[in-house]
């Protein structure tokens, strides 16, 4: 979900960098700078995939409004990254010297920036592509004799971030081609290209997928025996959308040195022969996950009445389903989950639960934005009519009657939770 941010027309980070004055340059370096720092403050923890973990990445509040960036903040933090990876400073004003910042420092403001919902969506769209390349040569350097600082730690850093963003992988270019399978079509649109995706008849050559070299740089990782918790969950995850992320070669618009993209051939002979386990298989995403905002709400005991959509202080909004899974998956206070988890295909049952089907619904209420209203109307109806009015026979009325077992979990619909989950309150 794409959100504008709106600014002054007189706004330093409004003029691109490469058009700037000298005094607007450093201007947009100590802007820079301060955005860090309060990523560091603000996001560091109790968000997504972080000690102390409560609430996910959220979408704007009071509190975190203050390290929402601009676009042009997120071109020269990508240049910054790419400069301190490979152990180069800036000339000029704005600039800094090749010892003024550390790998590991700058992996870890990423991170911090991207428990941010806004800023995801502006690094994904403004410089994503170029900024996954970065990232996953990040987590390559723990095999590389030119590593410039990356250590575990920063591997996880960089991992978290690149599984965060490829949640947009799914309908631009990921990564470049070198990277994924061969079998996309080569002259389908993006579109199309997500579209055959799912289709594996199409797409697979032989029935045994070739192992890919992004595949093998995050197995080597995984079999590390210091990979960090955050880390194992943020690649496991990554490989299991692999087969349906797109990969392809996109335009990079920024004066990055287009050898900082490339591997070291240290990195690529001591993955050549690295196995990728293809034990488990991840779910495909539905097309409605990406894109849509969806409502939240705590399943109400029995005898309550309907979910309270309209009352926004019970209620969480969600810029799609995919994004509301973060309270779901690693590190939930919320649910704990008794199978290996698969974001992707909590994602489907919380779409389905809010399409009225029988599925998974981790003991909540969920809704389309764009239909919470229509339900509410007719909440209210049914409460005018009746003293002792019910949600549940009215969704069950508008969608098929099914009974349901007491003894487990209520979904939005009156459907059965199953006994995949347990739910700690």
């Amino acid at each position: 979900m794409e959100v504008a941010i709106s600014k002054s027309k007189n706004d330093p980070a409004l003029v691109p960098p490469e058009e700037s004055s000298p005094e607007t340059k450093q201007h947009q370096f100590q802007r820079l700078k301060a955005r860090m720092a309060l990523a560091y403050v603000v996001g560091s923890e109790g968000n997504f995939g972080q000690p102390k973990a409560a609430v996910s990445a959220v979408t704007g509040t009071a509190e975190d409004s203050a390290i929402i960036i601009a676009s042009f903040e997120a071109h020269l933090f990508i240049e910054l990254l790419a400069n301190t990876l490979h152990q180069r400073g800036k000339d000029g004003r704005g600039g800094y010297s090749a010892s003024t910042f550390a790998p590991s420092g700058v992996l870890y403001a990423l991170r911090c920036l991207l428990t941010n919902y806004m800023n995801q969506s502006t690094f994904a769209t403004k410089m994503g592509y170029a900024l996954n390349i970065l990232l996953l040569k990040s987590v390559a350097m723990l095999f590389s004799d030119n590593n410039p600082g990356v250590d575990a730690e920063a591997a996880e850093h960089a991992c978290f971030s690149l599984y965060l963003l490829s949640n947009y992988g799914f309908k631009r270019p990921f990564l470049p081609k070198k990277y994924g399978p061969t079998e996309i079509v080569e002259d389908a649109t993006w579109q199309e290209s997500f579209e055959l995706n799912g289709e594996a008849e199409k797409l697979k050559k032989s029935d045994e997928p070739e192992d890919t070299l992004g595949e093998k740089i995050l197995s080597a990782y995984l079999q590390m025996d210091n990979v960090t918790p955050a880390g194992k969950h943020a690649a496991e995850q990554i490989l299991l959308r692999w087969p349906h992320l797109i990969f392809g070669n996109a335009p990079m618009k920024n004066n990055i040195p287009e050898t900082d993209f490339d591997l070291d051939a240290d990195v690529l002979q001591r993955t050549k022969d690295v196995a990728v386990d293809r034990t488990r298989q991840g779910a495909k995403p539905r097309s409605d996950i990406f894109s849509r905002p969806i409502l939240r709400s705590r399943a109400p005991k029995k005898g309550n009445q309907g979910a309270p959509w309209g009352n926004k202080a019970a209620v969480r909004v969600f810029p799609s389903a995919l994004l509301a899974v973060d309270q779901l998956s690693y590190g939930s206070t919320k649910v704990l989950h008794m199978n290996a988890i698969d974001d992707i295909q909590v994602a489907n049952n919380i779409a389905n639960s809010a399409n009225g089907e029988k599925t998974e619904s981790y003991n909540y209420w969920w809704s389309w934005e764009d239909k919470a209203n229509e339900i509410s109307k007719h909440l209210q109806r049914s409460r005018s009519e009746s003293s002792t009015p019910s949600l549940m026979n009215l969704i069950k009325a508008k969608t098929q009657k099914k009974k349901r077992n007491d003894e487990e979990p209520l979904s939005i619909f009156g459907f059965n939770c199953g006994a995949a989950y347990c739910i700690k309150e």
